[in-house]
């Protein structure tokens, strides 16, 4: 058994993860990232699916290599669900989050917050599923599990041909959508979006070789895939 890692426990249940990064489980050895946090938004489709979507993030300026306190952590997870409310409205009217939950990275015994709530509705509609949806590409500019990527919960039948291929207008949108997304973490704060600005990065999931401190990489730019990907499902 490793330290004490940065997770979010749900209990004994089948959940979906739709993470940009790493996923940290109580069995893995913990390294730091310092000046990096984990947002990990708790929602619920259709009432009885419980779906996580894993978000890293470190702050511009402000001390940002620094470590995050409780109060910081808080007012992270509000500018993450007023950006990703505004990032894709038609998702989250069908996907309620129940809470955002934050844990600063810089050590095994930082800083821990919840944001109670979150963005989202609840709405009735023709799905294939909420593991089944378009995949947001987050890219760091280098290669292989350098970059990470967001499931968006509950591909309609109507967003795919019978070749199973997203339709250009659907991608075109939810990539305008990512962009804004990606902006609206770095804008000054504003009625929605509080808090000191964020970007987004990717975490690596061990340190580099002959490291003890986990690598930090910024997401720099967003794509979506042409086909809609399948979350992993997985007992948490």
């Amino acid at each position: 058994m490793g330290q004490p890692s940065p997770s979010v426990k749900l209990g004994d249940a089948e959940t979906f993860q739709s993470s940009v990064c790493v996923w940290y489980t109580p069995d893995m050895a913990f390294f730091p990232a310092p000046g990096a946090a984990q947002l990990s938004m708790l929602g619920v489709w259709g009432g009885v699916i419980p779906v996580v979507t894993t978000y890293h993030v470190t702050r511009l300026g402000d001390g940002a290599a620094t470590a995050w306190t409780s109060e910081q952590l808080a007012l992270a997870a509000q500018r993450l669900a007023g950006a990703w409310l505004r990032f894709s409205p038609s998702v989250a009217s069908k996907l309620q989050h129940t809470s955002i939950k934050a844990r600063d990275l810089s050590s095994a015994a930082g800083a821990v917050a919840e944001f109670a709530g979150g963005p989202g509705g609840s709405q009735n509609v023709e799905i294939e599923g909420p593991f089944y949806g378009p995949v947001v590409k987050w890219s760091t500019g280098f290669g292989g599990r350098s970059n990470g990527r967001t499931f968006l919960p509950g591909a309609s039948i109507t967003d795919v041909n019978d070749m199973g291929v997203l339709g250009d207008g659907r991608r075109a949108t939810i990539k305008t959508q990512a962009d804004l997304f990606l902006a609206d973490l770095k804008e000054p704060p504003d009625p929605i979006l509080v808090g000191s600005p964020l970007q987004l990065v990717i975490v690596s999931a061990l340190p580099p070789l002959g490291l003890t401190q986990r690598r930090i990489l910024p997401v720099v730019s967003a794509s979506v895939s042409s086909r809609p990907g399948v979350q992993r499902r997985r007992r948490v």
